[in-house]
């Protein structure tokens, strides 16, 4: 069981460092990150995930322009190596910790290839530790990190090619570890009991960007740690701390969104930072229509097939392209989505995303069983 990594003094338990502490079947060890044009004009997100008790490694990754999400699927026996992460065609690399990672899809019969290097432009965001039961008295425990960046490169979809300039292409890496669920069937699905309102908003201003999560259920009362951060952007991936000594903490916030009911997806509205209207230390931030709209069933998220965590063998690839158009909104599999949108705060304009799902009613913006 010994790695590379055991020359390092790292180690947290008198295990070698692939062996996990926990025997726990749904240990896993996951990068997600994504990419958009400022504009819309499209999309692209990467899921690899690592889960050590089951010998597995997965990735995907989906590129959405005109309407179409185009995916790359590959899983593989884990590698005796965790800094290992290539599958196939695909390969994950960190060129700088906590600073850059290129991520690469060689040419292959999926018409799919790409060539993207992501740099940071914020410190590591370290989120409050998730520890949340399960309906067979099970625990979700886990961290995330999040970080600001931009990517360069491109991408190729049946050899008409696309450039991705950081100027305009923003994103985000986000690294998550411990113990998650995983569906035997139908991957980081939803259970149909459950009821919640999940949203996530990394939003991008020229000098700052705001962190903002919760999990509500639905009578609007928070399940999960709520919490809202305002960090600084820097203006090189060099340039950047990994600790941000200059990171503002904001406890509450909440949300007044323009929901379609019968999508349930949000339209715009406005997020409030703050609680505290009176002093006038509550911020508003108001969030503009969708540019965009993807959904991270494209990576693997709810995926009929392709869900994380998965056995299809020592090594499998698949793809698939799909219309935007054929998204149902009623289906759990496209509950999870992004929308790419325009946000003004104090008048300064930025970019950014809302990750959303509504799963069950939710009175406040109408929404029935």
């Amino acid at each position: 069981m010994l790695s590379i990594l055991d020359d390092y003094c790292i180690h947290q338990t008198a295990k070698p460092v692939r062996q996990p502490a926990t025997k726990d079947d749904n240990a896993y060890d996951r990068y997600f990150a994504n990419g958009f044009h400022k504009q819309g004009n499209f999309y692209f997100a990467i899921a690899l995930g690592r889960y050590p008790n089951r010998q597995i490694m997965d990735g995907a990754i989906t590129f959405l322009i005109d309407g179409v999400h185009h995916s790359f699927f590959a899983s593989r026996l884990d590698p005796a190596e965790p800094t290992e992460m290539k599958l196939a065609e695909f390969e994950l690399k960190i060129d700088k910790p906590m600073r850059a990672m290129t991520v690469t899809l060689a040419a292959n019969d999926s018409g799919l290839s790409c060539d993207l290097r992501w740099s940071a432009r914020s410190a590591p965001i370290q989120e409050e530790r998730q520890s949340i039961p399960n309906d067979d008295d099970s625990t979700n425990d886990s961290m995330r990190l999040t970080q600001f960046g931009c990517w360069e490169g491109w991408f190729e979809i049946d050899g008409v090619r696309t450039a991705v300039e950081p100027d305009v292409c923003l994103g985000i890496k986000d690294r998550s570890w411990g113990v998650r669920k995983l569906g035997d069937d139908s991957g980081d699905d939803f259970k149909a009991t459950e009821q919640l309102f999940w949203n996530w908003l990394p939003l991008n201003f020229e000098t700052f960007c705001v962190h903002s999560l919760r999990l509500e259920d639905t009578f609007s009362d928070i399940t999960l740690n709520e919490e809202s951060i305002i960090a600084p952007l820097y203006k090189d991936e060099d340039s950047l701390p990994i600790v941000e000594p200059e990171i503002e903490h904001i406890k509450n916030w909440s949300h007044e969104y323009k929901v379609d009911s019968d999508t349930k997806r949000i339209i715009g509205g406005a997020i409030y930072l703050g609680s505290d209207s009176a002093s006038g230390n509550r911020r508003k931030i108001e969030i503009g229509p969708p540019l965009l709209t993807a959904w991270t069933y494209s990576i693997g998220y709810g995926h009929a097939k392709w869900n994380h965590g998965s056995w299809h063998g020592e090594l499998a690839t698949g793809h698939e392209r799909w219309s935007v158009d054929e998204a149902d909104p009623s289906s759990e599999k496209h509950s999870v989505m992004h929308q790419i949108v325009e946000v003004t705060l104090d008048g300064k304009k930025g970019f950014g995303f809302v990750e959303q799902c509504i799963i069950g009613p939710y009175p406040k913006y109408n929404i029935g069983p």
